[in-house]
């Protein structure tokens, strides 16, 4: 694998992470704003607690890892022109198609794992960090589509250790 399949301005959705950016409250229809956190502020255990208690009281509906998949093919992950980006390499990918290629293979294969379909699931946060536990492991805060080569290649290191 060539380093060229990460490229640095696609490491982060910055659109996801500005002051008075907004959120859906998974499925109820609700938005979150996240205008009240103060974002610049220095103090790492303020701003947890301030995310942790926005989040614990807006998000009422918490997805599994199982379904997770789904509604990032269908909405969560779409950028604004409709396309897929994969989170590193920043290579584009129809989401018909995609759905299409996913279908195919889980018909002519019989797993119940991603393993070799062109794209899957990169959690920003590794698994590892939190033992693989629900709700962690399927929200949607931090995960995003990826190519499988890059997402093995990254495993469970820290940005700063992959670059």
């Amino acid at each position: 694998l060539q380093m060229s399949c990460f490229h640095p301005s696609l490491a982060m959705h910055p659109e996801r992470m500005l002051p008075g950016c907004r959120d859906w409250n998974s499925f109820d229809g609700n938005m979150v704003s996240y205008s009240s956190i103060d974002l610049s502020t220095t103090d790492s255990k303020a701003l947890f607690r301030s995310l942790n208690e926005l989040l614990t009281h807006t998000h009422e509906n918490q997805l599994n890892y199982g379904s997770s998949g789904q509604h990032l093919k269908t909405w969560v992950d779409l950028h604004s022109d409709g396309t897929f980006r994969s989170i590193y390499s920043g290579k584009e990918a129809d989401p018909v198609s995609v759905l299409k290629e996913d279908q195919q293979f889980l018909q002519q294969k019989d797993v119940t794992s991603e393993g070799g379909l062109p794209l899957n699931i990169e959690h920003v946060v590794p698994q590892s960090y939190f033992n693989k536990r629900e709700p962690m492991r399927g929200d949607l805060h931090h995960l995003f589509y990826c190519e499988i080569d890059c997402n093995s290649y990254r495993g469970n290191k820290v940005y700063d250790e992959v670059w």
